[in-house]
Parts: C-alpha cells; sequence; structure tokens
C-alpha cells in the first residue's frame, strides 16, 4: 500500500478551508466536510488512477471533493503526494502556483 503525503500547502489549505466552514457553517459542516476528505483520500489510496488528470498537468490527478474544493495530488509505486486543496470559489488562475 502506498503512503499518503501531505505537503505543508496541503495542510494549510485543509486548515483553512476546516476554519471557514466552521466559522461559517458550525461544526457539525466541519465534521461532514473532514468526512469527504476522509472517503477521498481513501478512494485515492485504493486506487490512485480513479480519478482525472488535471488539464493543466497531466502529472497531477485532481478529486473533487465537494462542488467548492478540489484536491490535487500525484503518486508513484511507494507513495500518494496531496499537493492541494483549492477552493475553487477563488480565482482559477492562482491554482497554477500549486500544481
Amino acid at each position: 500500500m502506498r503512503k499518503l503525503v501531505l505537503t505543508t500547502l496541503a495542510r494549510e489549505n485543509l486548515k483553512d478551508v476546516f476554519e471557514f466552514i466552521e466559522a461559517e457553517f458550525g461544526v457539525n459542516s466541519r465534521v461532514k466536510f473532514a468526512n469527504k476528505v476522509s472517503k477521498s483520500l481513501n478512494l485515492i489510496v485504493k486506487n490512485p488512477e480513479l480519478f482525472p488528470k488535471s488539464e493543466l498537468n497531466i502529472r497531477i490527478h485532481k478529486c473533487v471533493i465537494t462542488k467548492q474544493s478540489t484536491l490535487y495530488y500525484t503518486y508513484t509505486i511507494k507513495e500518494i503526494k496531496v499537493l492541494s486543496v483549492f477552493d475553487t470559489r477563488q480565482n482559477p488562475s492562482k491554482i497554477k502556483k500549486f500544481i
């Protein structure tokens, strides 16, 4: 089984999204989002080819967690590296900095 690695940027992104969701919608919504992230990561670990490749970089896959959040990752034989969790409400050109 591949090792799951979250980059510093991905950790910061998730922290920001969790804080935003909790502040705007409450703890229950944060927990629901955390469960969606967890389910998505489990699917990626089981089958990293499950999600499509990014249009910006064919070495990077993207997993839509919710219509507001997309997770970007790469993988090798040994590990799956989560690069970023992108809030799709941001300016789409910002994602080019992360992938």
